[in-house]
């Protein structure tokens, strides 16, 4: 008797697994996903110089990112991970480089947020750097970031109000999550497989912008490829959305060979 898997909604196995359409109409059918973009060719605009202007939203939202000034754009780069393309940021706060895609939809100003991204760093020794942000650390609401090799939740504080106790490897691409709950007020972060780490966040609610790569300023830059980035309008990191989350797993692992 073969042995049956089933992963929200998908079905597969042991001899035969899902495939990436399956594992792609599982994510898109999750109610709480806000945004979901990969750099894929079909997805990006490019300028003449090879250089991401727009990325478009594969969940149907129209919610992609994009930038309007040249020198903020990043480089578009093919078949780096399991041959899939990145978008790779080559921000330098020390050489006042920054490489930004601004969100062209905005966040819902109520109820729970996750953002998740596929990357790998540069150094490991480059400060703060931050993912996916609403503003700058010092009004910020909701920030993924980095702090050299440490993974980082930050809600109103530049050192970032959580820290993932097990650090980055810029060798390898890493899948990074953060959420907040504000039911529970509780802040939440998980890199790769690892247990998710819980702790109490000062925010009482987020702003509406959303930035990657670098905060509006611009600050805080970031010197990554960037495969792929996840936003999704609830906890995923809760236990309540483990089934979502494992959904979102399973995807990623198979697009990134991850």
């Amino acid at each position: 008797m073969k042995r049956f898997i089933t992963l929200a909604g998908v079905t597969g196995n042991t001899t035969t697994q899902p495939s990436i359409s399956d594992l792609a109409a599982a994510m898109k059918a999750i109610t709480s996903l806000y945004s979901w973009v990969e750099f894929d060719a079909d997805s990006v605009t490019l300028d003449s110089s090879g250089l991401i202007s727009a990325v478009a939203d594969k969940s149907g939202n129209s919610r992609g990112f994009a930038q309007a000034t040249t020198a903020y754009r990043p480089t578009w780069v093919d078949k780096v991970v399991s041959s899939r393309p990145v978008a790779r940021f080559a921000g330098s706060a020390t050489n006042s480089v920054f490489n930004r895609l601004d969100f062209s939809g905005t966040l819902p100003s109520t109820g729970d947020i996750t953002k998740i991204a596929v990357l790998k760093l540069a150094s490991t020794a480059g400060g703060v750097q931050e993912i996916l942000t609403d503003l700058v650390p010092a009004a910020t609401k909701h920030v993924l970031q980095v702090n050299n090799a440490n993974l980082q939740m930050a809600d109103g504080n530049t050192n970032g109000n959580l820290t993932y106790p097990t650090g980055l490897d810029a060798t390898v691409f890493h899948v990074v999550a953060s959420s907040q709950d504000f039911s529970d007020k509780l802040g939440r972060l998980k890199l790769d497989d690892g247990a998710v780490s819980t702790g109490t966040m000062t925010a009482t609610g987020y702003n509406t912008t959303m930035y990657m790569g670098a905060s509006e300023t611009p600050t805080y830059p970031i010197a990554a490829d960037i495969a792929g980035a996840f936003v999704f309008n609830a906890d995923l990191l809760a236990d309540a959305h483990a089934a979502d989350l494992a959904t979102v797993t399973a995807y990623i692992k198979a697009r990134f060979g991850l």
